[in-house]
């Protein structure tokens, strides 16, 4: 006789558990993390991590995550961002300066946004 686990898996002994646990456990690599929402069915939150990971517009990682989904591997897969240097504070003083595409490429690079959502932040910036 054999244990349930929280997900109804069938379980042989508590190391099994402690495994089946640690499988279930999300990953902090987005890389680990997208096929396992691609695999999940939740497409939406594949897409924006994608978005956020690497940089791309809403229709690029539309298009990548549906190949995913299809079990294929996505044409041109960019490489990561590297992670954003900068704060809100450094993209309001270039705001300041008159630094507007500055200001929406930090502000895009911070917050893993289209143009046009960086662009929008930023004019509310100015006032």
């Amino acid at each position: 006789m054999g244990w349930r686990d929280l997900f109804g898996k069938r379980a042989e002994s508590t190391e099994d558990l402690i495994a089946q646990a640690e499988s279930a456990r999300p990953s902090s690599d987005p890389t680990a993390q997208i096929p396992r929402l691609v695999a999940e069915g939740e497409k939406i939150e594949a897409i924006k991590l994608y978005r956020e990971h690497y940089g791309t517009s809403l229709a690029d990682a539309k298009e990548a995550i549906d190949a995913m989904a299809r079990g294929e591997s996505p044409a041109n897969q960019p490489e990561p961002l590297a992670p954003a240097s900068g704060s809100e504070d450094e993209v309001r003083a270039l705001v300041a300066k008159g630094e507007l595409i500055d200001a929406i490429k930090l502000y895009r690079e911070l917050h893993g946004v289209g143009l046009k959502e960086a662009k929008d932040a930023v004019d509310a910036m100015r006032g």
